[in-house]
């Protein structure tokens, strides 16, 4: 019984001993990732830079509202406020396009904008206004996912904890 447990033992510290090493490294790579910071910043900016000019060479509007949400979508985890500015001209965009499809796709992206930085009310009467429209799969997918994103962070953020028990 001794030596089963005295087994058991070491065979618990190793493995306690060898876990340890993966999260060691782990953190080393975390700890220069986090010193080069600014290299991965310059990195993103170029990429945008790269997109913003193309966005402003090209006369092809379906070619505009697709660039605008590439850069839409690089911004919305990077900076909150030009997210906002190009949602705001990707509705532009498809209103000069006059395609119903690509406004509502638009202001889905303002609404998800402005969730992010927090304004619910804002964001949620954009999504009522927007109605029963008749949906591709993707846009009912995002128009979803959107949904979902304002009614958890309102639970989270907007409740009192008597109003959540």
């Amino acid at each position: 019984m001794r030596k089963l447990l005295f087994i058991y033992f070491a065979l618990l510290s190793a493995l306690v001993v060898s876990a340890a090493a993966p999260i060691d490294s782990l953190l080393h790579v975390l700890d220069k990732t986090v010193k080069e910071r600014s290299k991965y910043v310059d990195e993103k900016n170029e990429r945008l830079d790269i997109l913003k000019k193309e966005l402003e060479k090209t006369p092809d509007l379906e070619q505009k509202f697709d660039l605008s949400l590439e850069i839409f979508t690089q911004y919305k985890t990077f900076q909150m406020d030009s997210a906002l500015f190009y949602a705001y001209k990707r509705i532009e965009i498809a209103n000069e396009l006059n395609d119903p499809a690509q406004q509502r796709y638009a202001q889905l992206n303002l609404a998800e904008a402005l969730i992010i930085t927090g304004m619910y009310k804002e964001a949620f009467e954009i999504l009522q206004a927007e109605g029963n429209f008749n949906y591709n799969k993707e846009q009912k997918s995002y128009l979803y996912h959107i949904y979902h994103s304002l009614y958890l962070l309102m639970a989270d953020y907007t409740l009192s904890l008597k109003e959540r028990e």
